[in-house]
């Protein structure tokens, strides 16, 4: 067990308690081995030691307020500057005078760029779900207001390949889970592009397959269910 405290405030507190008990005040000190010079010696330490502590106290106290004062003045002339940059170029805009930013040595507004270019989609990912649905997930850096047109194309178990077929659109959730998943396919793939409010679309990104082998799909939770003659034999039954 420590016999002196671990904490700073507290090491000083309990210094404090001691000297007070120590020096014994109009009694004079207890008979507990020590002399009046080392009791001295000791409430030096403890002095400057509280002094210390009160410095850094003050220290960190200014600290703040000088980063907050920073912090305040900066804002200030940030709001300042930007207050008479916009007024002169309100001026150069107004007297038609390409020179004005020149003589006020100050670039000249950058102009906006046309959104005529959606971003294309990247790491495409899809996931079977335990439900056979499967997750479809992509990455694209656009701005607010693309929305997300999402394909499918079907491979069947035969290894005939299908047509790419719209499937849904997304909105600002990039990934669409999918519970039309068929039975019995051998691989699904998906792709997405990005399209603007202007109409404009991107590049069809790459596609990301989920693929299921030569035993296929077991279908998601909106898929038909097939018969029973069709999942064992793969045809419908044959008529009585």
């Amino acid at each position: 067990m420590p016999r002196q405290p671990r904490s700073d405030a507290q090491l000083l507190q309990f210094t404090s308690n001691l000297l007070s008990v120590w020096t014994g005040g109009q009694g004079g000190p207890p008979n507990i081995g020590l002399t009046s010079d080392q009791i001295a010696e000791l409430a030096a330490a403890f002095a400057q030691a509280q002094s210390s502590q009160n410095a850094q106290t003050a220290a960190r106290s200014a600290a703040k307020s000088a980063s907050t004062g920073k912090r305040n003045a900066f804002k200030i002339l940030r709001k300042t500057l930007g207050g008479l940059i916009n007024i002169i170029d309100g001026f150069a805009k107004t007297s038609n005078d390409p020179g004005v930013y020149q003589r006020a040595h100050i670039d000249p507004p950058t102009p906006p760029s046309p959104r005529d270019q959606a971003a294309m989609a990247t790491s495409v990912s899809t996931k079977v779900r335990t439900d056979g649905s499967i997750k479809f997930a992509f990455k694209v850096r656009s701005g607010g207001g693309a929305t997300y047109e999402i394909q499918r194309m079907i491979v069947a178990l035969d290894g005939t390949l299908g047509d790419w077929n719209f499937l849904a659109t997304s909105g600002r959730k990039k990934s669409f889970t999918d519970p039309t998943v068929p039975f019995g396919v051998r691989s699904i793939s998906y792709r997405v592009r990005t399209l603007l409010s202007n109409g404009t679309a991107g590049e069809w990104s790459e596609p990301s397959t989920a693929n299921f082998g030569s035993q296929g799909s077991m279908g998601g939770p909106m898929a038909i269910q097939p018969k029973a003659s069709q999942a064992t034999t793969g045809q419908p039954k044959a008529a009585a």
